[in-house]
């Protein structure tokens, strides 16, 4: 049977068209039985999705050949001054002129000058997977620690940001990054923050704001008292060492600790101290709070450099399955029901590893979280599964118009969805 590492070295032949039959059918049955190659498999084929899209305006889709030799000119022999020929190359005194012995010099200096010229318009190469942004600000002198060893170097402008990157900013210094999204992060001084994902981020110290595109697929930022998790908005978090707030500019957030969840909307703030019950969501002055954030504007060269990055690459950015289930709670009358569970179905893959788990969340009709629950990713490697029920805690929900679940991937057990076809509510 075929090891691993012989089927890894065949999969971009398999997915050109380029691998014999029998190759083929040895693969296909390796890459049934090792959920390993099986994603590994998925990914590449996904890479060359991009690639063929990021390529389709480029493409060419027929022969040249035919036109170029049509319109090729037909080509005269010139009469050669044999006598003239001959007698410069016996005389070459009386014929050469000062000005010929620099032609050599200006030929090396038209080459230096095209050299400068492709250099600075030469494209720019292809970011890896692992790029998802890049610095469209810098003030004062930010530093940024990226790679395993955690190599540090100056935070440059359009320089790109990766997964796992760690951003430091010192006194009055600042950054603003733009990621796939779109997404908007600006970082005030005294700050430490890790890139995780494109929609994941662990703010350790410091404040940022953050201003978030794509609802669909949602936005996670991790501090030390808590976690954000947010649909599209913009908002402030700052973190010190006793406690994390949260102020929101637009759209709906909620924020939690290992107590309570609270939702916020446009114009709240909320603290989650490091341990205790977290307080009452309360109004508060949102320009105030975000003045600072208002100062800091990306560069235009930087700016424009992004938007090509985004054009080109933002559609790498995707949520497998829906995240996102409604359903009503009155009966045909209008009267209201008592619901006692959440059950959610899915179809299972193939993969019985690898997969992510799921933050469940459970909302109003006034968009405030009811209650929470986590998922395991245990639960999606086990094939034998189909569905799960989610009691809701205490006492039933009544007087709700309209449900809400919102699921949130978690990936730090693996990367692989799970695409939810049904989700149901159990009532009375």
């Amino acid at each position: 049977m075929a090891s691993c590492t012989q089927i890894e070295g065949l999969l971009q032949a398999y997915i050109d068209g380029e691998l014999g039959q029998s190759d083929r059918i040895i693969l296909d049955r390796h890459v049934n039985e090792c959920p390993v190659c099986a994603a590994l498999f998925t990914r590449h084929q996904r890479a060359s999705a991009i690639m063929f899209e990021v390529f389709a305006e480029d493409r060419l889709f027929r022969d040249l050949s035919p036109a170029v030799l049509e319109n090729l000119p037909e080509m005269q022999m010139p009469k050669q001054d044999m006598e003239g020929i001959n007698w410069r190359v016996k005389h070459p005194a009386n014929w050469s002129s000062p000005i010929t012995r620099f032609v050599p010099v200006g030929v090396l200096a038209v080459l230096v000058v095209l050299f400068f010229i492709i250099r600075e318009h030469w494209p720019a190469p292809l970011p890896s997977e692992s790029v998802i942004g890049m610095i469209t600000h810098v003030g004062g002198s930010p530093t940024k620690l990226s790679g395993a060893a955690a190599r540090s170097e100056e935070c440059a402008l359009e320089g790109f940001v990766n997964r796992g990157d760690r951003y430091i900013t010192g006194k009055e210094s600042t950054l603003i990054l733009s990621m796939l999204g779109p997404t908007q992060l600006k970082l005030s001084e005294n700050s430490h923050l890790k890139v995780e994902t494109d929609r994941r981020l662990s703010l350790e110290e410091g404040e940022l704001w953050l201003d978030i595109g794509g609802e669909a697929n949602p936005f996670k930022v991790l501090t030390p008292n808590g976690e954000v998790t947010v649909f599209g908005t913009s908002f402030d978090v700052r973190v010190t060492k006793n406690e994390t707030t949260v102020t929101v500019k637009r759209g709906n957030v909620t924020a939690e600790n290992a107590l309570n969840v609270r939702s916020l909307v446009a114009g709240d703030q909320v603290v989650l101290p490091a341990t205790g019950e977290v307080p009452p969501v309360h109004a508060v002055d949102v320009v105030a709070v975000t003045k600072w954030a208002d100062l800091l504007s990306p560069e235009e060269r930087a700016t424009t450099a992004f938007d090509y990055f985004l054009k080109r690459f933002g559609s790498q950015t995707e949520l497998t399955g829906r995240a996102v289930f409604l359903f009503n709670t009155q009966r045909d009358d209008g009267a209201p029901m008592a619901v006692k569970s959440i059950e959610l179905s899915w179809n299972p893959d193939s993969n019985s590893a690898h997969h992510c788990g799921y933050t469940v969340y459970v909302f109003d009709d006034a968009s405030r979280v009811l209650f929470r629950e986590r998922i395991d990713a245990s639960v999606f490697n086990d094939h034998s599964l189909r569905s799960i029920e989610i009691p809701v805690p205490g006492k039933p929900i009544k007087g709700v118009k309209q449900l809400s679940v919102r699921l949130v991937p978690d990936y730090r057990s693996g990367e692989i969805q799970t695409s939810f076809d049904k989700v149901t509510a159990s009532v009375s």
